[in-house]
């Protein structure tokens, strides 16, 4: 049975609602409201997807998955208090569905790489995260987690004596051998291939392939394909990282301290293997555990790693994931620091151009970045490594800096993110309405307003996540695809559901990193009356200011009539620890002060009232945990 929380009451009469509140609430119920005119479209009465073509060669099942991939978040922010079992529903429908597709076998990925998993897992982390004593969940946690132990009934993904994953596709049905369906993987023929161009070559050193171009000689374009189902067909590569995802969750969702020793092993022998190769992570190691092994020594070149095809933007978000993991399970700021050090790497090789023209790309920040109003000079940075060196410099986005920052908030870490800031070349305050795949993007006007440069911020970024959650429910309503046969990116480009401006106001941290990363935040909400997570109905909340130390926060109770009580968790798994609270006991701003040395406190909310909350915090003393507070 759990202990009674600290609980402080609100008594300042909202005499006016501020503006900010009000669109708060209007972007949870366009949301809630959007969830049933997505469903009505793109699914059938189970679940499963409208849809009856066939997966074109070794493809993963990520796309179908990223559909709803942001549900189960929203449904921990305070989304409908159905959307946890819908989530769920929508889960098990897409997984029958991909088994029948010969995508998932034993309910997980048959064996595709981890930049692509790590995409789609995150449905299954969150889904695990809202539904912590879930007898299902917890059994299929477990189930996925156990894949990558090195056990008699394993599938074979891991060799515990070299510490490698043992395929850069790997899954369910063990290692994944080659990178496509036959050795013509499919370059062979140029015309049919065209929009892989913008990725650049997989290699530099092919006999006659000096471009892209050349790959039309069917003669050439097979040659490259039976190099990278060579060379890409077997061994460990840097992505494998985010393997430490799935099992951060099968350990918070069992105990099994198997889960954690694995992961902790697993990132100290990339760590390991980094010092060993002067202090850059390598992209690529053998069977044998050699680095280069299949590359004649290089450390560059593996699937997914620093020469194709995204280099840097994937290499640092398989470090930054696993850096986290690894640091919330060990408080050892070791791992921050080897993630920092990925991303010192390409900054020291930075430089400042004139003009900037970014190259054609598939990252996300890219094209986030052409809508910035540019000035005369920019800092762009390396993205790839090859064999004629660092090459493809871009606009370095702050997400990189600002994840490792947000997990400890010390202000060294804070540094790097001022530098970029002063080199950027554009103002950080504009708030720019775009959405991004990763639905990212905005994280420079929310630093500056967290940093209290940016007033305006929440009522400019809530007016434009209704306007971009209004275009696509338009965007449903007026679809006359043949849903049958869409292209498998249709749903997650129509997914109504927004996250990024309530996790930063909310919460007051960055959005999560689409790539299989976990919300961390230095607090979380809770329904204490409906037993649910996430904000109550009719309740807004806003983070003003975040440090390492204290955080200040305003609650609003927009409900005419009913009281609303509200947990407020210190860390979002629970890892932090409230001290001393000062909270708005007048409409003078009198404050009273109380010591509550508790990672909960209980807000009891009057209608049409609002509090102001200062909370101390002692960061990282509690174990992290998916349970819910009334469950500790």
């Amino acid at each position: 049975m759990s202990k009674p929380f600290y609980q402080i009451e609100s008594s300042v009469v909202c005499s006016k609602i501020p503006e900010w509140a009000k669109l708060e609430r209007e972007l949870f119920q366009t949301l809630n409201q959007s969830i049933d005119i997505f469903l009505n479209k793109y699914t059938y009465e189970d679940g499963s997807l409208i849809w009856d073509s066939k997966i074109s060669g070794r493809d993963g099942g990520d796309d179908f998955y990223e559909a709803f991939s942001n549900w189960s978040l929203f449904y921990i922010l305070g989304g409908r208090s159905d959307l946890g079992v819908i989530a769920f529903k929508q889960w098990k429908a897409i997984t029958k569905q991909l088994n029948h597709l010969g995508v998932t076998f034993n309910d997980y990925e048959l064996g595709y790489d981890w930049f692509h998993q790590s995409e789609s897992n995150i449905f299954f982390y969150y889904l695990c995260w809202a539904n912590p004593t879930n007898s299902d969940l917890i059994q299929l946690s477990e189930k996925f987690g156990e894949m990558y132990l090195d056990k008699p009934k394993s599938p074979g993904n891991y060799d515990s004596e070299k510490n490698i994953v043992r395929a850069p596709h790997n899954g369910s049905g063990g290692p994944r051998w080659g990178f496509g369906w036959h050795n013509d993987y499919p370059y062979y023929g140029l015309p049919e291939n065209a929009g892989m161009k913008r990725y650049g070559l997989p290699y530099y050193d092919v006999e006659k392939i000096e471009s892209f171009e050349d790959l039309r000689d069917p003669v050439l374009a097979k040659r490259m394909g039976d190099i990278m189902n060579d060379r890409l067909g077997e061994g460990d590569v840097v992505s494998n990282l985010s393997i430490s995802g799935l099992m951060l969750n099968a350990f918070l969702m069992t105990g099994n301290i198997e889960f954690k020793e694995w992961i902790l092993k697993y990132v100290d022998g990339w760590i390991e293997r980094t010092e060993n190769n002067e202090g850059i992570i390598p992209d690529n190691v053998g069977l044998s555990g050699l680095i280069g092994e299949k590359l004649n020594g290089k450390w560059y070149g593996g699937c997914y790693g620093w020469s194709w095809p995204h280099g840097f933007y994937n290499v640092a978000y398989s470090v930054i994931v696993a850096c986290q993991n690894a640091f919330v399970l060990t408080k050892n700021y070791k791992y921050l620091d080897f993630a920092k050090s990925q991303i010192d790497l390409v900054v020291n090789k930075g430089k400042m151009v004139q003009t900037v023209d970014i190259p054609e790309s598939s990252v996300p920040s890219d094209e986030a970045f052409r809508l910035f109003d540019l000035l005369s000079e920019t800092f762009v940075v390396p993205f790839k490594y090859a064999e004629k060196g660092w090459f493809e410099f871009h606009p370095l986005s702050p997400i990189f800096y600002c994840a490792i920052w947000n997990i400890c908030m010390k202000k060294e870490y804070f540094i790097d993110i001022e530098v970029l800031r002063q080199k950027s070349g554009y103002d950080w305050r504009n708030v720019i309405n775009f959405r991004t795949k990763e639905d990212s993007g905005h994280e420079q006007p929310w630093l500056r307003y967290i940093c209290g440069k940016n007033s305006k911020y929440p009522e400019k970024i809530l007016l434009q996540a209704l306007e971009q959650v209004n275009h696509r429910v338009r965007k449903i309503e007026n679809d006359q695809s043949d849903l049958k046969n869409v292209n498998i990116h249709h749903w997650q480009e129509h997914n109504p559901v927004t996250t990024e401006a309530l996790v930063q106001l909310t919460l007051g941290a960055p959005q999560i990193i689409y790539n299989g990363g976990f919300l961390f935040s230095s607090i979380r909400y809770f329904d204490f009356d409906k037993k649910k997570p996430g904000l109550p109905e009719d309740i807004s909340a806003l983070v003003t200011n975040s440090q390492e130390k204290k955080i200040s926060l305003t609650l609003v109770n927009l409900n005419e009539t009913n009281i609303k009580n509200i947990i407020i968790q210190a860390g979002s798994m629970g890892e932090h620890s409230f001290g001393t609270i000062r909270y708005q006991i007048s409409e003078n701003s009198q404050f009273q002060e109380s010591v509550i040395n508790n990672r909960y406190l209980k807000v009891s909310m009057k209608p049409e009232t609002q509090i102001k909350i200062e909370l101390d915090i002692s960061r990282s003393v509690n174990d992290i945990t998916y349970q819910f507070p009334w469950m500790t």
